[in-house]
């Protein structure tokens, strides 16, 4: 996953920190060693276990959902903020489109019905 995620995105730094402190918490690891580039087996002595703990712990504080796919390609603790990050942003845009009364769309732009919205009263 590291090479699929972009890199250049800037990233919220509160988040960002929020995440690499869990990240010591959960995996009982010094936060120095926490750094973007660690790897969570290598570096910080993750086993499988230890992800799948802090892929839930992830998803409480952050309320996103991580696939299991995603958490086997998960390798770096940036790839984990980056991922959160991302999902916070798409989250944030699809709330931003509820409050203003329009319909989500797909990427290529096309209206979907939202359920949640049919039953709004038009002004």
């Amino acid at each position: 996953m590291s090479s699929s995620v972009s890199q250049s995105k800037p990233v919220n730094e509160d988040r960002a920190t929020k995440v690499r402190k869990l990240v010591a918490e959960c995996l009982g690891v010094d936060l120095e060693l926490v750094s973007d580039k660690a790897n969570f087996c290598t570096d910080l002595g993750a086993d499988w276990l230890d992800r799948l703990e802090l892929m839930i712990v992830i998803e409480d504080q952050f309320g996103v959902e991580i696939a299991d796919d995603v958490t086997d390609r998960m390798e770096a603790v940036g790839d984990l903020i980056r991922f959160v990050e991302m999902s916070r942003t798409i989250e944030g845009a699809h709330e931003n489109q509820v409050r203003a009364g329009d319909q989500p769309r797909d990427r290529q732009g096309a209206r979907h019905h939202d359920p949640a919205l049919a039953h709004r009263p038009r002004r």
